[in-house]
């Protein structure tokens, strides 16, 4: 499995591939604290069942878990930061993080985040302990 990255209320936050650590490190001060704030809504949410604000909703059109988190607000101007996401008891898998123009994942997105997910679920090395080697 990947490393934390960041726990908000009981949800743990971690960093399932190479593809979203660097995501993570290219991020604005500006930018991590958004991530931040959506990943604070997102798991007051989970926990306590409360609507996500926008910030945390399932992918459309997947055969999987698949939830987004929008870093970016919906509405705001600017790039539309994103990380798909996959939800496993109180940790949510970071497994692609997406900056885009506009507010659609595309669809090879989406089908990169279910191969890494099927890497973390089918008991094979986490995608990112792949990369290290």
């Amino acid at each position: 499995m990947g490393h934390p990255v960041l726990q908000c209320e009981s949800i743990i936050y971690i960093c399932a591939t190479s593809q979203v650590e660097r995501f993570l490190k290219e991020l604005s001060a500006a930018e991590v604290a958004k991530f931040q704030a959506a990943a604070r809504i997102a798991a007051t949410s989970i926990v306590t069942g409360r609507p996500p604000a926008d910030r945390w909703q399932k992918v459309r059109g997947t055969r999987g878990p698949l939830f987004e988190l929008k870093i970016t607000a919906p509405g705001s101007g600017g790039p539309q930061l994103r990380l798909i996401c996959a939800r496993k008891g109180n940790q949510v898998l970071l497994l692609r993080g997406v900056r885009k123009k506009s507010s659609a994942l595309s669809r090879s997105e989406i089908n990169t985040a279910e191969r890494a997910l099927g890497s973390t679920t089918e008991g094979e090395d986490e995608p990112l302990e792949r990369k290290r080697r």
